[in-house]
């Protein structure tokens, strides 16, 4: 929720100012989402925050406070460049043993040897590990 809420404050609504709800334009909110692309060459954030003013908007119509939403019809390849895709970086089965011995040697704090490790053994992804209940 505070990544949603920093993302509003930082991109959208300085952008949006003081314009009321049913007055926004489908030329202005594409603007602000192509500007976040060009200006800070993010095209996740561009996309994220066209979801969010969608999501805002289509709360809006539900509520009565907009008759439409002016940008319901759109879709990221209409004006975002075209996401490219990058795959991670991977290793084959027969350089696993020296994987394993690195991060063995592995100097900096135990608790990320050991983070490493865990995952290493286990195939989990960074975000399962950190979010995980004991």
């Amino acid at each position: 929720m505070e990544t949603v809420k920093t993302r509003l404050n930082r991109d959208i609504l300085p952008a949006v100012g003081d314009i009321p709800i049913d007055q926004l334009r489908a030329t202005g909110l594409i603007k602000i989402v192509s500007g976040i692309q060009d200006d800070r060459d993010a095209e996740d954030l561009a996309r994220r925050a066209l979801q969010k003013m969608k999501q805002i908007l289509r709360f809006g119509v539900a509520k009565g406070y907009i008759e439409s939403n002016p940008i319901s019809d759109t879709r990221p390849a209409d004006f975002l460049r075209s996401h490219t895709v990058k795959n991670f970086a991977r290793i084959e089965a027969s350089e696993l043993p020296e994987l394993l011995k690195r991060i063995e040697l592995y100097r900096g704090k135990p608790i990320t040897r050991l983070a490493v490790r865990l995952m290493a053994l286990t195939f989990l992804r960074t975000t399962s590990l950190i979010t995980a209940e004991w």
